[in-house]
């Protein structure tokens, strides 16, 4: 079986072994360099990085692997109307 390997950021590569684990960081050469889990959307580096190549590969594992927490922290911020309209009802 043919492990899915994502896009790469110039000299990065992506990979996720398993479909719910971890995603890898790869530099050209094929050290380790950080890992992201999707889950928590926390990516833990493990190696120096240029600030900017930083910045460029989270924001990738972001728009490709949006995390759990993301988008339990959405539906929090957007109240369904019932409870906006409680909370201003309350305030007269």
């Amino acid at each position: 079986m043919v492990h899915p390997q994502y896009g790469t950021n110039d000299s990065y590569r992506l990979h996720r072994p398993k479909p719910e684990g971890p995603v890898s960081v790869f530099n050209q050469d094929g050290f380790l360099m950080a890992e992201h889990d999707p889950i928590t959307g926390v990516t833990a580096w493990h190696r120096a990085v240029p600030a900017t190549k930083r910045d460029a590969v989270e924001k990738k594992l972001l728009e490709q692997f949006r995390s759990a927490a993301d988008t339990s922290d959405a539906a929090q911020k957007s109240p369904s109307k019932k409870t906006a309209r409680r909370a201003t009802s309350r305030k007269g």
